[in-house]
């Protein structure tokens, strides 16, 4: 607690009175202050996490249609191939 003392804060609860409500209350709100920090904190680093497996799940995702464009065309050249092929037999046979 920027600049005061543990024993000024220890002589104000001690003494009673206003001065250790005031004293209870401002401990109070550092605590919160710290804890609300850590949680910001915590719910910075879920999001990048997140963030990073949102990001693998697409580099998958664009992986697995490369893959299903590429087996497709290969389909098509193939059907192409056998149409040329079946084509030149068909002349073979007239």
């Amino acid at each position: 607690m920027d600049g005061i003392s543990f024993n000024v804060i220890l002589n104000h609860l001690l003494s009673g009175g206003s001065g250790a409500i005031l004293t209870i209350l401002l401990v109070i709100v550092f605590y919160l202050l710290y804890d609300r920090r850590q949680l910001i904190e915590s719910v910075r680093l879920a999001n990048k996490s997140s963030i990073e497996t949102k990001d693998d799940e697409k580099k998958v995702i664009l992986s697995i249609v490369d893959r299903y464009h590429d087996g497709n065309l290969a389909m098509v050249h193939a059907v192409n191939e056998i149409k040329i092929v079946l084509a030149s037999i068909q002349e073979r046979i007239r």
